[in-house]
């Protein structure tokens, strides 16, 4: 299987907008989609969770019904241990919760979670129909187990009872459950999970060459497992996806495919990280490419598909350097500013705390703002450079300047009002939350467009109204 992971956190997107992605998907070379929808549908078993804009069953079918027609097989993916923000952030549900005062994990030795995650699945199946695989989530929960309940218990025991327990319905319709790998390896759950389980192994860190120890170890204990890339993940900024840290990691992991236990290669693309979907396009056709070429080694890759998207072969160094900035910049937005995946808005003092605490502390976010994004636009400029021969023929390279243009003015902005904070710059803000609103408008409904431009302005535009 070559899938490709569609994740509606943070975003909303049209059902035009969803049927042209995976189009494009299987254009690509894509046969399955895994969709991790959360608030997307008007769910009966959690109302609290629906947006104003989220689909009804019937419009979410009609996207089914045209994934199918593309010969794109669906798997539904529910969290059902951590991610349950959008879930547990809204007050009925706040009883369901790990720790008191994080929205994330579910308790999973409250009767009541089970009960309510097993209508949800079994709403999930009447929807879905006919399915081989249902994920089940399970990463990232790292409050689990931490409850006075839940700590009376041998973790992994736990959490294997919780899942195995929530898969009874999908293993008697004869569908394989799975979940993500990470609390497995990290809590030493391999021989307590069953090998009814598909393991999928995320593993962002993993290069061209490897190391591939962790798929290696689910294989060795006698799981099949799903390798897991990213397109859209840690490292990128609100606007491009940093090609130097995905390129090479799709490239290493579809490598492994073919291998004996290795079901399939899925490239997730998280929504919190904003940027939009098509600009990863080259890398997400990289599994195809090793499919037919399998001999190519990275750099040819690399050449191959700059030709093929930009018009020449240095292209993917070139949106390399476009997509090359620092990470720690995020910390001036208020994406995820409390470190989950909820986007709820930022209260009004939050950078004038933590400026404070960088200022007080000396840290280089601080201390050298002004050559970070110095170095950041000698690389953009650079990038655009190589680009600009090849714009009037090659639509992706001039989405690629689009998006390096505002990137570029947003940093700019964010400089200057850090370091010389004021209300004169409000306009500026103002004027640049509509840009960024538009911007994401492409992939995005207008509601959730707003909500994400405002996520990303107001901490400092708050900082200039307040310092």
């Amino acid at each position: 299987m070559q899938i490709f992971h569609l994740d509606f956190n943070f975003v909303q997107r049209s059902n035009d907008v969803v049927k042209q992605l995976i189009q494009d998907a299987a254009s690509l070379g894509c046969d399955t989609i895994l969709w991790e929808m959360e608030d997307l549908v008007r769910w009966e078993t959690c109302p609290e969770c629906v947006q104003a804009d989220s689909w009804s069953k019937e419009e979410f079918r009609e996207v089914l019904a045209y994934a199918k027609s593309l010969g794109l097989e669906s798997i539904p993916l529910l969290q059902t241990i951590g991610h349950g923000e959008y879930v547990m952030k809204n007050e009925k549900y706040h009883s369901f919760r790990e720790d008191p005062t994080h929205s994330d994990c579910y308790c999973v030795s409250n009767p009541e979670v089970r009960a309510f995650l097993k209508r949800w699945i079994h709403e999930f199946l009447e929807l879905f129909g006919e399915l081989k695989y249902f994920h089940l989530g399970g990463d990232e929960a790292w409050w689990f187990g931490s409850c006075p309940k839940c700590s009376q218990r041998q973790r992994g025991e736990l959490y294997a009872e919780h899942i195995f327990d929530l898969a009874e319905e999908i293993l008697q319709r004869g569908i394989r459950p799975g979940i993500w790998a990470d609390m497995v390896l990290h809590e030493k759950m391999m021989g307590v999970i069953p090998k009814e389980f598909v393991l999928w192994n995320w593993n962002y860190s993993v290069k061209e060459a490897g190391p591939f120890t962790e798929a290696e170890t689910l294989l060795d204990a006698g799981y099949e497992v799903i390798v897991c890339s990213s397109v859209k993940s840690v490292m990128d900024n609100a606007f491009t996806p940093n090609v130097f840290f995905h390129f090479p990691n799709v490239f290493g992991l579809s490598t492994l495919c073919g291998k004996k236990g290795v079901l399939g290669h899925c490239i997730t693309s998280w929504s919190c990280r904003q940027n939009l979907i098509r600009l990863s396009y080259p890398m997400l056709e990289i599994p195809r490419l090793l499919r037919e070429l399998p001999r190519v080694t990275l750099d040819d890759a690399k050449k191959i598909l700059g030709k093929k998207y930009f018009g020449f072969e240095d292209a993917i160094e070139a949106i390399g350097k476009i997509s090359d900035t620092d990470m720690c910049l995020k910390y001036y937005t208020g994406i995820q500013w409390n470190g989950l995946k909820d986007s709820v808005i930022p209260p009004k003092d939050l950078l004038k705390g933590l400026i404070a605490k960088w200022d007080k502390d000396g840290a280089e976010i601080r201390t050298k703002l002004t050559e970070i994004i110095a170095r950041q636009d000698a690389n953009l400029q650079e990038g655009l450079a190589m680009l600009e021969p090849y714009l009037e023929e090659y639509p992706l390279a001039r989405e690629w300047q689009k998006t390096a243009l505002l990137q570029q003015k947003w940093y700019k902005l964010l400089e200057e009002a850090a370091l010389r904070p004021a209300p004169e710059f409000i306009p500026r803000f103002n004027d640049i939350k509509e840009e960024i609103k538009e911007y994401l408008a492409q992939e995005e409904t207008p509601a959730s467009a707003e909500k994400n431009a405002e996520l990303l302005v107001k901490p400092l535009r708050d900082y200039c109204l307040i310092h």
